[in-house]
Order: structure tokens, then C-alpha cells, then sequence
């Protein structure tokens, strides 16, 4: 028993050692993207205000070529929305989980390729005829902010992301490196809303939100 528990241990040590751990913060640029809720569809360019609290920011656990990601991406949709949306955000988080390959490329540029599932939790306020309420409703749970809380209610994992992305790592010692990151995101994600309106009735919005940015980052290796 303590031979088969010393070799676990082992087993476990070296896999830890071979895990690599990066945290980087950024920015992200949108695209315009065509927006659906319900029958209506409408053209908005979001922004993701990365240094505004919750912060943008990219988690990898990397072994050799293969990492897991989480972006914890936001859209803040200022402009363009229709009438009866009174305020819409996904700051806890468009979120997109990925799994990543990467490679060097030239010298110390490296490549990565990913694909995953986008992970949101939706904030918006609603008002008017479309929506059937002659008051503002704010449809929100409360999540995690900075650190999302997947196994609470308010997250909507579901749709499809992917990446392609240029990153520059360099080394400070043995296990500390710094890296400088470019890449372009496609994600698209759907998930219904229920609330009571003035009926009074349950009624549903049902939503699309692809999203098409460029995304810059910078941050810190830890590990082989």
C-alpha cells in the first residue's frame, strides 16, 4: 500500500511539473455583428473595456503542445441596441473555454489554434410594448464577476468558439517567461431568458450573440 501510494505520488508530481500556468490581461476589439432577440435582429459593435472591473483576462494550463484556456471575454452593448432594450451587458462574462494547440512558428513566435464552447451570463433591462411591459425589468442572476462561477444559475454554456493567434514568449529564468499575444476569436451562442410580463404571463427572449474580435494580451508564464 505504501509503495502503490508512493508511486501515485510520483505519477502526480511529475504531471504537476509538466504543467505550465499563464495569466495575461488585454484588450479585445468587435466587429459589428447581427444580433437576434426573438423575431428582431439588430447591428451592434460592442465593446469589451478590458481594464474595467471585471477585468478581461486569459487562464492557460498548457502540457507540452495542448492547452486549456478560459477567456474571460465581456460585451458591453452601448449603442445600436433597440428600444425596448434599456441596458445589456455579458460582463461576468462571454466567456469561451478552449482547448488549444500550439506551435513554434519562427524563432520565439509561436502559433495556437483552439476550439471550445462560449459560457455567458446575460444582464439586461427591458421595457415596452415589443416585451409587453409598461416598466423596466431587469433580468440578471447574480455570478462570479471576476472569477465565474459556472455551477451557479445565470450561466448559459452552449454554441461554438474557435481562434487562431500569434504569441511572442520570451524567458526570464528557468521557470518564469513573458509572452505577448495577437489573435482573432469566432464565437456564436444562443440561450433563452424567461420573465413575467405585464399579462400576467411568462414570456421568453430568446438570443443570438455571435461575436468577432481581435484580441491583444500580454503576461506571464509560470513552469517549463
Amino acid at each position: 500500500m505504501i509503495k502503490i501510494r508512493y508511486i501515485l505520488f510520483i505519477m502526480l508530481t511529475g504531471f504537476l511539473s509538466a504543467i505550465s500556468v499563464d495569466v495575461s490581461l488585454g484588450e479585445a476589439l468587435n466587429f459589428k455583428q447581427r444580433v437576434k432577440i426573438n423575431d428582431s435582429t439588430f447591428e451592434a459593435t460592442p465593446k469589451t473595456k478590458g481594464f474595467k472591473n471585471p477585468q478581461y483576462y486569459s487562464i492557460r494550463l498548457r502540457s507540452n503542445k495542448l492547452e486549456f484556456e478560459l477567456i474571460h471575454h465581456k460585451l458591453y452593448f452601448d449603442e445600436g441596441l433597440p428600444d425596448y432594450i434599456k441596458h445589456f451587458e455579458l460582463t461576468d462574462g462571454y466567456n469561451l473555454v478552449m482547448l488549444n494547440y500550439i506551435s513554434p512558428f519562427i524563432g520565439n513566435l509561436n502559433y495556437r489554434l483552439g476550439v471550445g464552447v462560449p459560457v455567458v451570463h446575460p444582464d439586461i433591462t427591458i421595457q415596452g410594448d415589443f416585451v409587453n411591459l409598461e416598466d423596466s425589468k431587469r433580468i440578471f442572476e447574480r455570478g462570479g464577476g471576476l472569477i465565474p462561477k459556472f455551477w451557479k444559475d445565470g450561466y448559459y454554456p452552449g454554441g461554438f468558439t474557435s481562434q487562431i493567434g500569434l504569441f511572442y514568449r520570451k524567458r526570464i529564468n528557468n521557470k518564469i517567461s513573458y509572452h505577448l499575444e495577437t489573435k482573432a476569436v469566432y464565437a456564436t451562442t444562443q440561450f433563452d431568458l424567461s420573465y413575467i410580463d405585464d399579462s400576467p404571463s411568462e414570456s421568453n427572449l430568446d438570443i443570438s450573440i455571435p461575436n468577432l474580435s481581435i484580441h491583444f494580451l500580454a503576461g506571464i508564464s509560470f513552469g517549463k
